[in-house]
């Protein structure tokens, strides 16, 4: 797929095996890595290359990097999944690596740029994601952009054996 979408604060494009590198493996030590379920135990570069070139080849998954617009700086991922020419739903998982840009409405941004696309010019009908019941500042978040919150939230075991609740969350997309 190429594409490019562009927001107030982030642009994304198909991920490329050039934007792995030792500043997008520094990001899995952070804290937030540990819901990311293949960062754990001893992530490689060697590994972070073949993950992200399996995600290029599966025909099922489109993974944007997402980039600081005003510095070009790449500063997370975000994956849709199952995603296809006749999707009618997929699940939305974003991750801002970059410490920097984390809690600046730069995931935010870059989830309402998606779904904007996904609305105008797909066959996605819903978005699902899932996010700690904790991370309220997320839930606001995903609020704004129209989501909603389905069922209980249900305990998850993280990498790191921390215990959480995961909120699923659901956008039904307006084709107006």
């Amino acid at each position: 797929m190429l594409i490019t979408l562009t927001g107030d604060k982030v642009w994304l494009r198909p991920i490329a095996q050039s934007d792995v590198n030792d500043r997008y493996l520094s990001w899995f030590s952070g804290e937030q890595a540990r819901f990311i379920e293949f960062s754990s135990g001893n992530l490689t570069i060697e590994r972070l290359h073949e993950y992200v070139r399996g995600k290029i080849d599966d025909p099922k998954v489109v993974m944007f990097a997402i980039f600081e617009i005003t510095s070009d700086l790449h500063i997370g991922n975000l994956k849709l999944e199952p995603f296809g020419p006749t999707a009618k739903d997929c699940d939305l998982g974003v991750f801002i690596g970059d410490k920097d840009f984390l809690g600046k409405g730069f995931g935010f941004d870059a989830i309402k740029t998606t779904v904007e696309f996904l609305a105008s010019f797909t066959a996605v009908e819903i978005v699902t994601l899932g996010v700690d019941n904790r991370n309220l500042r997320a839930i606001k978040a995903y609020i704004k952009i129209g989501f909603e919150s389905v069922g209980e939230p249900e305990l998850v075991v993280a990498i790191d054996g921390d215990r959480y609740f995961e909120q699923k969350m659901r956008l039904h997309l307006d084709r107006s």
